[in-house]
């Protein structure tokens, strides 16, 4: 039996539904490909961050190292100018300042020790946090990579279906197909049926003279939602259409 171009319309929406829930899938896994960026992102953030830290730290270490080396070597200094002294008020002088700088130092490898401490403790902490960070950097890849290779799928399937959806729209009449793909653009479902009297997307109670033009296979626009109606009752009682 040959399709009239009423028929034919309604088979278009029907096959663009099913094209819509790849559609679908693919906008959905857009967002989620988005959010998942967004934590390796992050991850990558605290790697630098806890690596910044420990830079930081090291600085600090270095830097009382070189103090405690500059004490070694004010006090090697002073030694050398105690032994060249002859006379003792001079003596004295310089044993006190050589009692000064190993108190300066003993004072200050505590203060270094703290700072070995820390950085150890740190780098141990930093280590195992890492490690971490890079599990979940790996499962985060693992499903990027999934969800990438799945949108792939699903466009080439959907590049496949553009011959017999081409087909399907030849056996539209223009006018029909022209409105339809301005709303298309701008719903997802600009085709509804009307089921117990309402449109199906908005649940607009349809207006008796539409329902019968309707009831005839006529294009009526939902005065509620502004989408293309049809009834689906009478195309199944056809039988023209599943």
């Amino acid at each position: 039996m040959v399709k009239n171009a009423f028929d034919s319309f309604i088979d278009l929406i029907t096959f663009d539904q099913s094209l819509f829930v790849m559609e679908k899938e693919i906008q959905t896994l857009i967002q989620e490909i988005s959010h998942l960026d967004k934590v390796l992102l992050d991850y990558a953030g605290q790697l630098q961050a806890g690596q910044t830290k420990i830079k930081t730290l090291k600085k600090e270490v270095e830097n009382k190292e070189h103090q405690m080396k500059d004490f070694d070597e004010q006090e090697r200094k002073s030694k050398e100018r105690l032994a060249g002294v002859k006379n003792d008020r001079e003596h004295q002088a310089i044993k006190e300042e050589i009692n000064r700088l190993k108190k300066k130092q003993h004072d200050y490898e505590s203060t270094l020790m703290i700072a070995w401490n820390s950085l150890e403790s740190l780098e141990k902490e930093m280590h195992k946090h890492e490690q971490e960070l890079l599990e979940k950097q790996g499962a985060v890849q693992a499903l990027l990579d999934a969800k990438k290779s799945r949108i792939n799928q699903l466009e080439k399937l959907l590049q496949s279906t553009q011959p017999e959806r081409l087909t399907k729209e030849k056996q539209v009449p223009q006018e029909w197909m022209e409105k339809y793909s301005r709303m298309r653009n701008c719903v997802p479902n600009p085709v509804v049926p009307v089921v117990n009297g309402s449109c199906t997307a908005c649940f607009y109670s349809i207006p008796h003279q539409d329902f019968l033009s309707v009831l005839d296979h006529q294009l009526i626009e939902c005065k509620g939602c502004y989408r293309f109606l049809y009834s689906k009752e009478r195309v199944q009682d056809s039988g023209e259409v599943a």
